[in-house]
């Protein structure tokens, strides 16, 4: 079931793309107003829109802005354990990266600029946060019915008339 999710995803041209790019900005964006608040009005505040990060990173699968490596963790988290982990993982990343934003803000330098090149990040140290997310979001990601049985059967009906069987 995670890998026909993740897919959707990781790849949403195979299906509904508007509706998961659309589902995973309004997730992420709810998950840092909570999770990293200082981070989130830093953001906003520079007047950088939060679904646009989401996006960026999202189509790359952080191609070039993380170790390849860890490009490889973002895929298979999300295949394995879910697309609510590609959330988990966002966030992550941005916890890392919370100190660097807020010097490049208080310097006045793009915030855009610094998210979308090489980011230093550690997935073992990541991983415990990552984990925490899971425990207090995971409930209330995976009720959206984009994430449901239901909308996987929906898109491997569309998929199966279209001629696209990828999957079994």
């Amino acid at each position: 079931m995670f890998l026909l999710q993740a897919l959707l995803y990781l790849w949403p041209g195979l299906g509904q793309q508007p509706a998961t790019q659309l589902v995973l900005s309004q997730r992420f964006g709810t998950m840092l107003r909570e999770e990293l608040p200082v981070l989130h009005a830093v953001l906003t505040q520079s007047g950088f829109y939060v679904g646009h990060l989401v996006t960026l990173w999202h189509q790359q699968c952080f191609v070039e802005i993380l170790d390849m490596p860890d490009v490889v963790v973002y895929v298979t988290m999300g295949v394995l354990l879910g697309p609510d982990w590609l959330l988990y993982f966002m966030l992550a990343v941005l916890q890392q990266q919370g100190s660097r934003l807020q010097q490049h803000w208080l310097g006045n330098s793009s915030i855009c600029q610094a998210l979308m090149h090489k980011l230093d990040f550690d997935v073992q140290k990541a991983m415990p946060y990552m984990e925490r997310l899971q425990e207090k979001w995971s409930e209330k990601i995976t009720s959206n019915h984009l994430f449901s049985r239901q909308a996987e059967q929906q898109h491997r009906n569309r998929c199966a008339s279209a001629g696209l069987c990828l999957f079994a």
